[in-house]
């Protein structure tokens, strides 16, 4: 839950901050480009606060939210600076280092999917 306010936030900033950023070229075919860009990295941001959300579920430390909502608020931030085509270069840099933020916290996180633990079959099974 904490992922997703911080990412709404994010985006609130994006467009308070969108307006200030220095003008990019404004060819036609570059513009399509971006704003498809924008919005796969978009479907990448939704697909890892579907996965968050998924797996508050179960504890998490305050770390581990921590950095997920770090990592999807950035990951947001630059997602909708993209998409408004302001500050593109330094956008693109920090939603990919968000999105390894992002794997090295599931790979850290010992109940997430990509740490082995949910759905690996390592459940207590009764003795017969």
């Amino acid at each position: 839950m904490l992922a997703v306010l911080l990412s709404l936030a994010a985006v609130a900033a994006a467009l308070v901050l969108a307006p200030q950023a220095p003008p990019v070229v404004r060819d036609v075919e570059l513009v399509s480009l971006l704003r498809f860009m924008a919005l796969v990295k978009g479907l990448m941001v939704g697909t890892a606060l579907a996965l968050i959300l998924w797996r508050s579920h179960w504890p998490l430390s305050t770390g581990t939210a921590m950095a997920y909502g770090l990592a999807c608020s950035v990951a947001s931030l630059a997602v909708a600076l993209i998409a408004q085509l302001a500050w593109v270069g330094p956008a693109a840099l920090a939603f990919h280092i968000a999105e390894l933020g992002f794997l090295f916290t599931a790979w850290r996180d010992g109940r997430s999917v990509a740490g082995g633990a949910i759905g690996s079959g390592r459940r207590h099974r009764p003795q017969r």
